[in-house]
């Protein structure tokens, strides 16, 4: 499979990013503490952490699976094969978002339409922002007088710009209306730059696929069980992710309570809204924030460092084979836009 350019450029640039962090936080800390403080970890425990994250891949897979089997029926190896390409792209963009164009793309491959693949992702995205939102929230609650007021403003806005998404989400899977405004904005923007030819027949096509999507996520929002099955995987693989942290924690000797707990929830969740690649700076600068009052400074820069290998480089190195060995083998100009608006065009 052959990779746009930007791609490679945007791993090699999380590359340099995670260099240049943790550079920076071995300045501020005692390099001999530290030095001492690898040579002592129990490295036992980064191998239980990062197969905690491995557990994520075959529930991304599991959850695509469950989400477009009331479409068609795929089987787990291809939905596992999708989940790990849609990952490798979703580290290495802003948001975690890269990767669904692709994910769209590769169900269509099954004969899976790209209205409905995308009524499919969106509805598996509104159940993860559901789920971690409540899991946020939650945790929240059970911290909120032991944080102090930045942290806890941090955390509540955290909270409010993901809940938010799962409102929107919900909007534009639900009302017309609301889908149908937000179509009509666009192609407007689009005709004032003069971007779109015979604009009619665009819009009309466009109404017509954004209809489809409304049926297909209403069709998605009646059957209740899906939505409690997803919600709760979406649950079990955010719990996963915060565990790998737990676990690096106990390796370098750290003792957890229930408060030490919450706040490795909190700043996990908190920092889903940093505008980076995977995160890269704002996860870190939150580990700082929120556990600083607990864990040593040296055992922190240890601690993140070994959790950001399990969680996020080796899991961009794993999922990577996945892109580059070339389960799915296509040609550079067979390759999704970088957008699903684009896709949804184009096709």
């Amino acid at each position: 499979m052959k990779i746009k350019k930007k791609y490679i450029i945007y791993t090699i640039l999380v590359v340099i990013l995670g260099c240049l962090i943790y550079v920076l936080m071995a300045l501020f800390s005692d390099f001999e503490k530290i030095k001492g403080a690898f040579l002592q970890y129990r490295y036992e425990y980064f191998l239980i952490a990062f197969s905690c994250i491995a557990l994520n891949w075959f529930n991304e897979g599991l959850m695509l699976k469950t989400v477009v089997e009331s479409i068609k029926t795929v089987r787990f190896k291809c939905t596992f094969k999708i989940a790990m390409i849609t990952q490798f792209f979703n580290l290495i963009t802003p948001f975690f978002t890269g990767g669904q164009p692709f994910t769209v793309y590769y169900f269509s491959k099954e004969g899976v339409e790209y209205e409905q693949s995308i009524a499919a992702i969106l509805y598996k995205s509104f159940t993860f922002q559901v789920a971690i939102s409540l899991l946020g929230g939650i945790s929240l609650f059970l911290t909120w007088n032991h944080l102090s007021v930045y942290t806890a403003v941090v955390a509540l806005v955290a909270i409010i710009i993901n809940g938010g998404l799962a409102l929107l989400m919900f909007f534009l899977g639900k009302h017309q209306k609301t889908v149908d405004f937000f179509v009509t904005l666009l192609m407007k923007l689009l005709k004032k730059l003069h971007l779109i030819k015979r604009y009619e027949s665009v819009k009309k096509n466009i109404d017509n696929r954004a209809k489809e999507f409304v049926n297909m996520f209403e069709k998605f929002g009646s059957q209740k069980g899906l939505f409690f099955k997803l919600t709760g995987l979406n649950m079990i693989n955010y719990s996963l992710y915060v565990a790998s942290a737990v676990i690096i924690l106990i390796g370098a000797g750290v003792t957890i309570d229930f408060e030490l707990l919450n706040r490795i929830f909190l700043l996990n969740f908190s920092s889903s809204v940093i505008p980076t690649p995977g995160t890269s700076g704002g996860v870190e600068g939150f580990y700082f924030l929120f556990l600083k009052a607990f864990v040593d400074v040296n055992i922190l820069t240890l601690s993140v460092f070994l959790w950001r290998m399990a969680s996020y480089y080796l899991n961009i190195l794993c999922s990577g084979l996945f892109v580059f060995v070339g389960f799915f083998r296509v040609k550079e100009k067979d390759l999704p836009s970088t957008s699903t608006e684009s896709s949804k065009t184009k096709n």
